[in-house]
């Protein structure tokens, strides 16, 4: 891509991340303390990535960021933690897929979760070894996810975004972004002509109309998030039987 045309497609992204940072009050001042920090962020994960040394210098080479200020960032950068709700995601996909947590119709039962070695905390084992099953079961219980019933723990809510805090929203609102940029560059960089037979692009379809009667736009929203969910549904229950932490079998996995 023509570097014009990169500077034509940066200006209309960047469009709604100002308006993000003027809403909130930020000054420009502030984004450029930020860009600077993404810069040398990215251009060190970049240079790690093809396997080169990472300094200094070749981060002032390739950023243009002043090597004092260089310097400045490198030590005030932390690796980024993962989103408290990435984790919670995992331990209710566990529940729901696996079919040693589930009932004979396929539904996540209700776990035991006194002691060592309840069934709860067989769950946070086939995850994470690190992971403290009361914390995880204080969070689950304060987010309405969870309950506790005679029988045992019960499964009442998937983790849908209005059970995330407002950073962890915002979290997910930066992955949104960073993901569909991602993918379409890989679509417009990688057209099906150039892949390999059976591989496919990223899926990226969009759907416009701009004449709909207002009455009836509440019940379209609803129709699409209704229908969202249940594609999701099935996208999971696919994707499961796929996936080591659910269906253990020989071949590398992490993708």
């Amino acid at each position: 891509m023509k570097q014009s045309v990169r500077l034509m497609v940066l200006q209309k992204i960047l469009r709604p991340i100002v308006r993000f940072m003027l809403e909130a009050g930020h000054s420009i001042q502030d984004f450029i303390e930020v860009l600077k920090l993404v810069y040398v962020q990215e251009a060190r994960d970049i240079m790690a990535e093809e396997g080169k040394k990472v300094n200094p210098s070749r981060l002032v080479m390739t950023t243009g960021v002043h090597r004092l200020e260089v310097n400045r960032l490198l030590e005030v950068d932390k690796p980024d933690p993962s989103p408290k709700g990435n984790m919670l995601y995992r331990i209710i996909g566990q529940w729901e897929q696996k079919k040693r947590f589930q009932d004979k119709n396929g539904k996540p039962k209700v776990l035991t979760y006194k002691g060592p070695d309840s069934q709860f905390v067989k769950l946070l084992q086939s995850i994470s070894l690190c992971l403290i099953p009361g914390t995880v079961l204080f969070e689950l219980e304060r987010r309405g996810i969870v309950e506790k019933t005679p029988k045992g723990l019960k499964l009442i809510s998937t983790i849908q975004r209005h059970g995330l805090d407002s950073a962890e929203k915002y979290d997910t609102l930066g992955d949104d972004v960073h993901d569909i940029m991602t993918a379409l560059q890989e679509n417009i960089e990688r057209p099906q002509e150039k892949r390999d037979p059976g591989e496919s692009g990223n899926l990226h379809l969009r759907t416009e109309y701009d004449n709909v009667y207002v009455e009836s736009l509440a019940d379209i929203r609803a129709w699409l998030v209704r229908e969202g969910k249940k594609f999701h549904q099935r996208a999971r229950e696919y994707i499961a039987k796929h996936d080591r932490d659910v269906v253990d079998r020989d071949g590398e996995a992490g993708g």
